[in-house]
């Protein structure tokens, strides 16, 4: 118990949810996967009045992982609620979606931009990406385009103030904990023409709670309050940024994991199109 205390404390990475890399992919680029040097309060945070005051964030600047970080982040399978995943979509997909990529990068104004991802859905794409689940044809959930302003650290706000919430979990299902790893994950299609970036913990809810039973503060800690008491407890532990470039997604668990986004380098409008399900891990064809 000693060691692994004291390995957390010090930031050093377990192995947890596992990264799948497409075969559709050669290998794993230079700048696909950072890591953070831990996680602050983002009171602390040089944003801080744009943030909800429980709000965490990572910190430090951006590193690549060592070989031995490569290897624990990375994964061939992954159990239910703990894998993330890239993905390429294919042209034949993507391209259901150039009109409104054009009508986004055209606006001249956030509003304006917003009011462009308000569009019908295509039924192609509904149907290609229902084939894409566990079991075949299952409907899917939460389907929209969302988009935001460029370089922002995180980009999920509280609609009801505005504030960004930092590092946070899904409650779209009000799953229980040992629940969670269950819940449909969610798929997020990079609909701009720059990269952005999508941020998790390597450790899955049930993973933090293992670690704060380690310190004995895990007592009467709700769902939604292990991330913050885990980062407060292990500030120097790693944060991963994966980078998602046009028409490219991630697949992940975020019911499952404390996570965000990040259009953080970006000069246009952050432009992602989302939908929930039970989605597999094998490869996507064209």
């Amino acid at each position: 118990m000693g060691t692994d205390l004291k390995a957390l404390r010090l930031g050093q990475l377990r192995r947890g949810v596992v990264f799948l890399y497409g075969s559709e992919f050669a290998d794993i680029d230079a700048d696909r996967i950072g890591l953070s040097s831990g996680t602050t309060r983002a009171s602390c945070a040089s944003s801080a009045a744009d943030y909800k005051p429980t709000a965490y964030v990572p910190t430090g600047a951006w590193r690549a992982p060592g070989e031995r970080e490569l290897a624990l982040l990375r994964g061939e399978f992954g159990q239910d609620g703990n894998w993330v995943r890239v993905v390429r979509i294919p042209s034949n997909l993507l391209s259901e979606f150039e009109a409104v990529r054009r009508s986004i990068a055209e606006a001249s104004s956030l509003s304006e931009a917003r009011a462009a991802a308000v569009c019908p859905l295509s039924e192609i794409v509904l149907k290609r990406l229902a084939t894409w689940t566990i079991d075949e044809g299952e409907s899917l959930a939460g389907a929209g385009i969302s988009v935001n302003l460029p370089g922002l650290p995180t980009v999920t706000d509280d609609q009801a103030d505005g504030r960004f919430l930092g590092l946070h979990l899904d409650t779209w299902y009000h799953s229980a904990h040992q629940a969670r790893s269950a819940s449909p994950s969610r798929i997020s299609i990079n609909l701009g023409y720059e990269n952005r970036y999508f941020l998790y913990a390597n450790l899955c809810l049930a993973d933090m709670q293992s670690a704060l039973e380690l310190t004995g503060n895990s007592r009467d800690v709700s769902s939604n309050q292990s991330p913050r008491s885990f980062y407060a407890t292990f500030p120097r532990y790693p944060i991963v940024r994966l980078r998602v470039g046009p028409g490219e997604a991630y697949i992940a668990p975020t019911e499952n994991i404390s996570h965000d986004g990040s259009s953080m380098g970006q000069t246009r409008w952050d432009a992602s199109f989302v939908i929930r399900g039970q989605f597999c891990a094998n490869d996507w064809a064209e």
